[in-house]
């Protein structure tokens, strides 16, 4: 070929997303992953760093109906009204490095990246509702966008931003009751969570009204016996407590637990000893 058509393949790989570095990113993320779940957090860093940056650079965390899949500049086209592969993986590297971050304590940084996440996840899940306009509608009830909340409402409660980290925990209750029902597991969790940031944020009558739901849900769904009821119980002890203080005003010790919080206590305790 002619030094210009040489040109034309060079400009093509830099405009289109090139999908022969995918397996480098991939193998990346596994790699930072693993060192993330043994605790190694330094280390994870600039290996989740560096799969964010090659993916970046290839064009592979943007949105596109179009990939490189060899040097060749061969494309391949992906069907409208499907999240791509390589949309959605990418999500995941960015994710793994917030969730890194988060660990080392940078809470900036990881909600930065789990904002991007959550972007690249409404993008992707719009194209699988075959429909790329007006993204954050199309996708108001999909469980990726569930967990891109939940993983921004973690970050947010660690930081101290309790109301916004109870905005988001509503919004992924309001996910989880449309697609999974009131009587789901997950969707107790998520309303364990919401009740301790609301707790957090001093708004203790919503805080109980979410916690005693939850409650309501594990015990019916997973038994009265089971640890996660042993958690609720464990946490209305704890909003009990904080209630009767506020109450009492700031001059009654924190070792005046009321009659309700330590039966709370108590039951908890018998709960999670046996299981």
């Amino acid at each position: 070929s002619s030094p210009d058509d040489d040109d034309d393949d060079d400009r093509s790989t830099k405009t289109r997303p090139r999908a022969d570095r995918l397996p480098v990113c991939e193998a990346l993320n596994n790699l930072g992953l693993l060192l993330v779940k043994r605790g190694n957090f330094d280390a994870a860093r600039p290996v989740l760093e560096r799969a964010v940056e090659i993916g970046d650079a290839a064009g592979l965390l943007e949105p596109s109906g179009t990939v490189v899949t060899n040097h060749q500049n061969t494309t391949a086209a992906w069907p409208p009204g499907e999240a791509h592969p390589v949309e959605l993986a990418s999500c995941v590297w960015v994710n793994n490095l917030a969730l890194c971050l988060k660990s080392l304590g940078l809470y900036a940084d990881a909600k930065s990246l789990y904002e991007r996440s959550l972007a690249m996840r409404r993008a992707a899940v719009a194209r699988d509702s075959g429909s790329l306009h007006d993204a954050a509608e199309n996708t108001t009830n999909h469980p990726l966008i569930a967990t891109a909340l939940n993983n921004l409402a973690t970050v947010a409660y660690l930081a101290g931003d309790y109301g916004d980290a109870e905005a988001s925990y509503a919004q992924v209750a309001a996910i989880l009751r449309t697609t999974l029902g009131e009587s789901h597991p997950h969707y107790a969790a998520t309303l364990n969570n919401l009740s301790n940031a609301l707790r957090a944020a001093g708004r203790y009558g919503e805080s109980r009204a979410a916690l005693e739901r939850a409650l309501a849900t594990w015990e019916r769904v997973v038994g009265r016996d089971h640890p996660h009821v042993g958690l609720a119980l464990n946490n209305l002890g704890v909003l009990a407590h904080h209630q009767g203080l506020s109450r009492a005003g700031p001059t009654v010790s924190s070792s005046a637990s009321s009659d309700e919080t330590l039966a709370l206590f108590a039951k908890a305790r018998d709960i999670l000893e046996r299981s």
